[in-house]
């Protein structure tokens, strides 16, 4: 995996690109959110397959769909949520919310839901797989969240940048309050799972991964 990843950094620096997410799809290919594009590429060789027909500048967020891949983009003030096939044709507009920057928003899905993330009022966007809005929550004690991850049982992860520390959450309206908090992680990012509930945390400064129980109570690290 070292190899790879070392040749895709340097393509995106000849091509002066900037990767701002990654996604894989089911068939083993990449889906890549550039600065102004979403692209699919071949996961062996990273040559590009295809890239989407309607896309927003600055893709923040990709997260794999039911249907294909749901994707967020910021353009011109506002945070777009744009549903794409496995084969990056547009399939419709989900959701929008206004915020002044790009920077930092995340994005995830679950069988269940689509969540954005608003990290300057610190809210999620809720949402069906389908599409449908369900409603919004402010994620309580949390200082700069950054990583979002949804989970399949009506829950969701969040790392907060500033504090150190990461939170889950009930995807319930009216619930706000974390079910439980891990502190003492440096600079936390990037979060995602294994199949057997495993958390994992990416650190920003720390150049560590944080592996965390399903409770949050222990962790250590890669």
């Amino acid at each position: 995996m070292v190899p790879l990843l070392v040749e895709f950094r340097q393509r995106q620096r000849k091509n002066e690109k900037k990767c701002q997410s990654v996604c894989t799809s089911e068939s083993k290919r990449v889906v890549c959110g550039m600065e102004s594009m979403l692209e699919l590429r071949d996961s062996n060789a990273l040559d590009s397959i295809k890239k989407a027909t309607k896309t927003a500048s600055n893709i923040n967020g990709i997260h794999h769909h039911e249907q294909g891949f749901a994707a967020l983009h910021w353009d011109n003030g506002k945070n777009y949520i744009i549903l794409y096939s496995q084969q990056l044709e547009f399939v419709k507009l989900i959701g929008e919310f206004f915020r002044k920057t790009d920077k930092y928003s995340q994005l995830s899905c679950s069988y269940k839901h689509i969540v954005a993330l608003d990290p300057d009022k610190k809210m999620l966007y809720v949402y069906t797989t389908k599409g449908e809005f369900l409603f919004t929550t402010t994620l309580q004690r949390t200082n700069r969240p950054w990583g979002v991850q949804c989970l399949n049982d009506d829950t969701v992860l969040v790392s907060d940048f500033v504090s150190g520390s990461l939170r889950k959450y009930e995807l319930v309206e009216g619930k706000s309050e974390p079910v439980w908090t891990c502190l003492d992680l440096m600079s936390p990012t990037g979060i995602t799972t294994s199949s057997s509930g495993l958390i994992f945390v990416a650190s920003f400064s720390g150049k560590k991964i944080y592996v965390i129980s399903t409770d949050g109570r222990q962790h250590h690290y890669l």
